[in-house]
């Protein structure tokens, strides 16, 4: 349904509307809210003002953002709420009244534009953090609703958070972010080449380092690279709990596989994950991009690459091609099923895809 107002051309000229023009409501069902204002921020051609409220124009050279707050102190409001008239159901100021409302501000443009600055940038903040607890609140509404309906179930883990002959275990904390940053790796690496357990933990091990997140991990050498075991029966237990991913566990030539694969459920995790800041989210899938590029060797090396890199670099040790090769192979036996000419193509391209370690968390040299 459409609507056409229209207006004469002196009602046109009278309240028209230009840049700088400040509104305000002289009359609200409560005293309160009497003198709100707001700036127009452009001209509005063709144009006209309610008569339901005043406006207010400045032929001072005021800054045009600062227009916006001059008008918002205690003060003014204090003066406003006193001089309205009302019976409980409606207050009105008169704009002889009105006009005699006073507000005082700085006579140096300058200052004026830094005030209008600060508390502009102060709004944004309020308005970014305000957006994020509403989707939180919808978050925990939605958890609530297939919690307390029980479409979820909160059984017991399958497997221990950590494990008991642990020495730290008792004081160990894996952090939520551990469990969400883990769950949208998996549901965008499910499909790739050589997924599993092993890839899952160098992909957590070069996020968590490249990406400066705190994962709660402590890592050991091993095998096939940077491993925590405890840390991956934590997210283990947290997946077959929640059942954002299920854990398919196979045995094949005497070793048992596992595989992990996104459910329908998975958009919780990733829902809280889009509430990470955009610089966190931006530099984590940029680099798991290039994880899902990787086959199993490939990912293996690489976080082996940049574990032994990223010693050297806390203890300040110096770094060459020939160094970096040479701890790589003192890692373990394994490493020789790897040739000189593939362990150097895959620290060419850390170099070129700038996976680049810069120090960061504690170095690895447990055995």
């Amino acid at each position: 349904m459409h609507f056409w107002a229209t207006a004469s051309d002196v009602k046109i000229k009278t309240c028209n509307v230009l840049q700088g023009d400040i509104f305000f409501t002289p009359s609200s069902e409560m005293p309160y809210d009497i003198a709100l204002s707001a700036v127009a921020m452009e001209n509005m051609n063709s144009v006209c003002y309610s008569y339901h409220i005043y406006r207010f124009r400045i032929f001072e050279d005021i800054d045009l953002q600062y227009r916006a707050y001059m008008f918002k102190s205690s003060s003014f409001y204090e003066q406003a709420n006193v001089a309205c008239e009302g019976s409980g159901k409606r207050y009105v100021i008169s704009l002889s009244k009105f006009k005699d409302l006073t507000v005082y501000y700085p006579s140096d443009k300058k200052e004026q534009h830094a005030i209008a600055t600060i508390l502009s940038d102060m709004d944004n903040e309020i308005a970014k953090l305000e957006a994020r607890r509403n989707k939180y609140k919808l978050i925990k509404s939605g958890m609530m609703q297939k919690l307390l309906t029980g479409q979820i179930r909160l059984v017991k883990p399958l497997a221990p958070i950590i494990p008991l002959e642990t020495p730290d275990a008792q004081i160990r904390e894996i952090p939520l972010q551990t469990h969400v940053v883990t769950g949208h790796i998996v549901n965008a690496l499910y499909q790739s080449s050589g997924w599993g357990r092993t890839k899952l933990q160098k992909t957590l091990h070069l996020v968590g380092y490249h990406c400066q997140l705190d994962f709660g991990n402590d890592y050991i050498r091993n095998t096939a690279g940077p491993d925590d075991q405890a840390m991956m029966n934590h997210i283990d237990s947290k997946f077959k709990q929640y059942r954002h991913v299920r854990i398919e566990v196979k045995k094949e030539n005497g070793k048992t596989r596992y595989n992990y694969i996104p459910t329908a459920m998975i958009d919780e995790l990733e829902q809280v994950y889009e509430t990470y800041p955009q610089t966190i989210r931006h530099a984590v899938d940029s680099l798991i991009n290039k994880i899902k590029k990787m086959d199993l060797a490939c990912a293996e090396i690489v976080s082996t690459l940049y574990a032994v890199w990223n010693n050297r670099i806390i203890k300040g040790e110096p770094i060459s091609d020939d160094l970096l090769l040479e701890d790589f192979y003192a890692w373990s036996k394994h490493k020789l099923d790897f040739s000189p000419d593939q362990v150097l193509c895959e620290l060419n391209y850390m170099r070129k895809e700038e996976i680049i370690p810069i120090g960061w968390g504690k170095y690895i040299d447990k055995k």
